[in-house]
């Protein structure tokens, strides 16, 4: 592992351990649902001993099909968005947030690469959607790096906007 790698996963851990106090504190939970990560959110959620009072379910849906089937999203949106889109990422959200009944709901979708997609979009592209039982948001990110980085950039991302909207105790 690099040096930048190392860093960016302790940074992770750092972020998923504060996460945990304060889903604790507040008596709240989180589900995930991760296309391009892969699980990585959920793997360090779930490291953190006691993360049952506050982890309900980890979807990782990276094939299109796993985003119909696990999640409820309809193959329509997949194929005219395509799977790597805002209208995606909410639903992906929010079909998570429904199906397990969680406080919040953090999911994400993008290209980790290495090059462009077929649509001549580049890897680093990606949609996080942070969504509780009121409402969601959406943010777009060009992350830069190898395949890796990009996956553990859009992890450690994502866990710090479901920190903020917690703190904030934004509701959408």
């Amino acid at each position: 592992m690099n040096k930048i790698s190392s860093s960016l996963t302790d940074s992770i851990s750092k972020a998923a351990s504060e996460l945990s106090i304060l889903l604790m504190d507040r008596a709240m939970s989180v589900t995930t649902a991760e296309s391009l990560t892969g699980g990585m959110i959920s793997s360090h959620l779930v490291s953190i001993p006691g993360c049952s009072q506050w982890f309900k379910y980890g979807f990782v849906t990276y094939s299109d099909s796993a985003k119909h089937d696990m999640l409820g999203i309809d193959t329509a949106l997949i194929e005219r968005d395509t799977a790597v889109s805002p209208n995606v990422a909410s639903e992906m959200a929010q079909g998570a947030l429904k199906i397990s009944g969680a406080d919040y709901s953090i999911a994400v979708t993008g290209l980790a690469g290495p090059g462009a997609d077929k649509f001549g979009r580049e890897a680093g592209l990606v949609y996080i959607c942070i969504a509780c039982k009121s409402g969601f948001s959406v943010s777009k990110f060009n992350f830069h790096g190898n395949r890796n980085e990009i996956r553990e950039q859009t992890a450690f991302k994502a866990l710090k906007l479901l920190l903020r909207s917690i703190k904030l105790d934004r509701r959408f």
